[in-house]
Parts: C-alpha cells; sequence; structure tokens
C-alpha cells in the first residue's frame, strides 16, 4: 500500500486521478465550514518538508511501472489530507513528474500560500492549477475559510493574481458556493469583478455534497446556482460542479464530446462510467454520445446490462 498516492479516482472535474498526499491529514492553512475531512488539527503557514521526496519518487516510478491503472490514468494531482503548498518539496515533486510521464498535473490548492514567491515559482511547472476563491471579502472570507491568523484576503488575492499573470498553464478557479455566506448578488458581483483579472480557462462553481466542518452547511437551490453561472460573462466559462445541473455553452459540448473521444481512444465504457468520470450529468453524457454516434465516431453496442461504446477505429 503507497503511503503518499490514493487513486486513481473518479474526479468530477479532471477525469481519472492519481492523488499525490505531500502533507499530512488536516495540515491546512484554512479551517473552511466545508471541509469534508473535518476540523483543521493544524492550522498553519510554515512551509516543511513533510514526506521524504524520494519516498514520493519511488511510489510514483511503481505505480507507473507497475499498474494497470497507470495506463488508465487522465492526471495526476497534487491534493489529498492538507494544503500541498505547505509541502516545501512540492515544486519539486511537480517538476520531477513532469519531466517523467506525458501523464498532466494539476494542482488542487486553497491559493492561500500564493502571497509567496516562491511557491509561485514551485507550481509554474504544473499544467492545471485549481485555486479556491470563496469570497473577496474579509467578512465573507474570515465566516468561510477561517484562515490562519497571519492570513489576509487582500494579501491572498494579490499573489493569486500575480501567479495568474505568469502563469502559462490552465487555471481554474474554484468557488464553494455556500448558502447564506457568499451565494447573494453583492459578493458574487465582486468574485466575478476579481475573476475577471485572472483570465481563467474556466471557473468551476462547487456545490456541498458532503457533511462539513460546519454540518449546518448546505448549497443554495438548483435553480439559484443557475442564476449564479448565468451572472458571469461570456469570456469566463462555468461549470456547477456537483449535483446541481451543468451549465454548458457550444464550445462546451465540443470540449466534452473530445474528452469523451479521448476515453474511448483508451478503452470502451458505457454512460454511467463516463458522466463519473467527466463530473457532468448522464444527460449530458447520453446527448453527446448520441451527436458522437451520428457523425459516425464512435459505435454503440449494446450489452447485458448497458450500452458500451467504441471508438469507431477501434473496430475498423
Amino acid at each position: 500500500m503507497y503511503k503518499t498516492l490514493f487513486g486513481p479516482v473518479a474526479s468530477r472535474r479532471l477525469g481519472r486521478s492519481l492523488g499525490v498526499d505531500l502533507v499530512p491529514y488536516k495540515v491546512c492553512s484554512y479551517n473552511c465550514i466545508y471541509c469534508q475531512l473535518g476540523e483543521t488539527t493544524d492550522l498553519t503557514i510554515d512551509r516543511k518538508t513533510y514526506q521524504p521526496t524520494r519516498l514520493i519518487y519511488n511510489e510514483i516510478m511503481d505505480f507507473l511501472k507497475t499498474s494497470d491503472s497507470s495506463r488508465e490514468t487522465d492526471i495526476i494531482s497534487l491534493a489529498g489530507s492538507g494544503e500541498p503548498t505547505l509541502a516545501k518539496n512540492c515544486g519539486q515533486v511537480i517538476r520531477w513528474i513532469r519531466d517523467i510521464t506525458p501523464i498532466p498535473m494539476a494542482v488542487l490548492t486553497n491559493g492561500s500560500m500564493l502571497w509567496r514567491e516562491e511557491v509561485r515559482e514551485d507550481l509554474i511547472s504544473a499544467d492545471i492549477v485549481l485555486p479556491s476563491i470563496d469570497a473577496v471579502t474579509d467578512e465573507v472570507f474570515q465566516r468561510i475559510n477561517r484562515p490562519a491568523p497571519a492570513l489576509s484576503i487582500e494579501k491572498i488575492l494579490d499573489g493569486i493574481e500575480k501567479f495568474s499573470k505568469i502563469f502559462n498553464g490552465r487555471l481554474f478557479p474554484e468557488v464553494m458556493v455556500i448558502e447564506g455566506f457568499n451565494d447573494h448578488d453583492g459578493e458574487i458581483k465582486k468574485i466575478i469583478q476579481y475573476l475577471r483579472k485572472l483570465n481563467p480557462d474556466r471557473v468551476h462553481l462547487n456545490v456541498v455534497e458532503r457533511p462539513g466542518t460546519d454540518k449546518d452547511v448546505k448549497s443554495p437551490r438548483a435553480d439559484r446556482m443557475k442564476e449564479i453561472a448565468s451572472m458571469f460573462p461570456m469570456e469566463i466559462p462555468v461549470d456547477i460542479v456537483g449535483k446541481s445541473p451543468h451549465i454548458f455553452t457550444p464550445g462546451d459540448r465540443k470540449n466534452i464530446e473530445e474528452k469523451i473521444l479521448s476515453h474511448l481512444a483508451r478503452r470502451p465504457a458505457v454512460p454511467g462510467d463516463l458522466a463519473a468520470g467527466l463530473g457532468v450529468s448522464p444527460e449530458v453524457i447520453t446527448n453527446a454520445l448520441g451527436e458522437l454516434v451520428k457523425q459516425d465516431k464512435i459505435i454503440e453496442t449494446p450489452d447485458r446490462t448497458d450500452n458500451y461504446y467504441y471508438l469507431k477505429r477501434r473496430l475498423s
């Protein structure tokens, strides 16, 4: 059993993801009210090497060489038990993974440490960075994220903006929308105004699906989430990630079709697997599969329990 790796798991946002956990359980710079892992036990902004770099290397090499799952891995993600940028060796790990495998590298971060130049330099080699931006006003920030005392919302937002100016990969900011906290028009408009500065590739609006630290935390109704998504300008693609309906543009539909084709190029799949892996609703997958069948790019083959879909060239 690996000490630093978990998965691959079906990520709602990134496909089949191999997680790399660089920090111990609940070492974090935030104590978010919605965190599914519970209360932060080590609230800190001190960076340390928590897992030996050599151990991480050895486990990733073993996974890539010996695991059948490695051939079905869409992405490798720094994520897990706490805030990955608190690990001093995170940049070294990112650069090394980029050197040894073509599998893309993602970092799921709360963004709180990007005010430090060394952290911005650590993440610059990643393919995708997903920073959390749940608030832009101090009152809402303190209520939702409950940060380490040394952190201020101004410092954090400035750091994320500086990073966006030097990062050449894909930037996917994430907003956890919480009823009664940051779902009112005033905060949402300020978040959108700030996100414009980042020129993000897309924005993920997350909804609470599992019990958090505060058991009363809940997401807005689906119709309110649609309203919030509709407030975003055309130049900022936005997804609702989770149980709420997905909001799509024509460009998004093309993107989903391309992801389906990429998945089927490796192995056939049923609609349920595709929906889970791509993090979208079964209805969206069904519609996309129908379009791809019409385009003669894939083949539908009935099975005893479900319909399997194959890339056309696999059967030619």
